[in-house]
């Protein structure tokens, strides 16, 4: 529920009454000042309390960065709609120390502040700006953006699409991630991946699931790891998993050396010939860097596809 009607519903119950029409803005546009290579904000302050909140979209063919604004609320009698709309403001301060570097806000200064919530921000820029974004409690969801991708939320949730590298940061909401690569970790919420590099991820009470190549470290602490590894390792792999289980499938035909190891639970390796039913330490194929899975209550399954 909205901001501005909840204020309406509580003064009904209280018995005020009184004159008031609801308004709805999203034509409010702004152009960047430059063409940023970087985009560098903390949106926190800004009250997106429906929608998508924050949504960028980058492509090639984008030659500059705008944002446009979804605003609504209630109005007083007596009070203009052109002047809550004029009192809206994207701001694009250049970062002193990298002229190339913008910030990004938005700010009202208009009538009946207290009605007049930000419902979501819609930014397009270059596919290969790179983005560094705290965003409180708010929502986020990013497309086709390449440049580097750095996101923190509170309490909202993160999905992003067609990304390059990327560091994800969600305290109490999900990361949904489709790139290259990079770090996807929650305090109380789950990671789903589809990365076609090595992956980082660390989750306290979520579940960790996906794709990835490569290699990295995954571990959950009150979740499962459920993941697939589609090419061969170029580094270490560590899983771990304290009262979850772990599930790995890694490609027909790959070498690496394995150890597994379990408190409390069960250990299954079946990999390139190889069958084990306890904890397993040893050599697949020509052996090479080292996948090293660790439960504490939780199985242990290993199998190639």
């Amino acid at each position: 529920m909205s901001r501005s009607l909840t204020i309406a519903l509580v003064s009904l119950l209280a018995g005020c009454t009184f004159n008031v029409s609801s308004f709805s803005v999203d034509d409010i546009t702004s152009v960047a000042p430059i063409v940023p290579t970087r985009i560098h904000a903390d949106l926190s302050s800004v009250s997106f309390l429906d929608g998508f909140g924050l949504r960028v979209v980058g492509a090639p063919s984008t030659t500059t960065a705008t944002a446009r604004v979804t605003a609504s609320g209630l109005l007083g009698a007596g009070v203009d709609a052109t002047a809550v709309r004029n009192g809206i403001h994207v701001t694009w301060p250049i970062d002193p120390s990298d002229a190339t570097t913008l910030g990004l806000g938005v700010t009202y200064d208009g009538p009946m502040i207290e009605t007049v919530t930000v419902e979501g921000l819609d930014v397009a820029l270059p596919s290969v700006t790179a983005l560094d974004l705290s965003l409180g409690s708010h929502d986020a969801e990013v497309t086709g953006v390449t440049g580097m991708l750095t996101l923190s939320t509170g309490s909202g949730s993160i999905v992003v699409h067609d990304a390059g590298d990327f560091a994800l940061t969600a305290d109490s909401g999900s990361i949904d991630v489709a790139g290259h690569g990079g770090s996807a970790s929650c305090t109380s919420g789950s990671v789903h991946f589809e990365a076609s590099g090595a992956m980082t991820s660390h989750t306290t009470s979520g579940s960790i699931e996906g794709s990835f190549g490569g290699g990295g470290e995954l571990s959950a602490t009150s979740g499962s790891v459920d993941v697939v590894l589609t090419t061969a390792l170029d580094r270490d792999l560590t899983l771990s998993a304290e009262s979850g289980s772990i599930h790995l499938v890694v490609p027909t035909g790959s070498s690496m050396r394995i150890e597994t190891h379990t408190g409390s639970g069960s250990s299954h390796v079946s990999v390139g010939g190889v069958s084990s039913n306890d904890d397993f330490t040893g050599t697949i194929g020509s052996g090479g860097f080292l996948v090293r899975a660790t439960t504490g209550s939780g199985s242990i399954h290993i199998s190639e596809r």
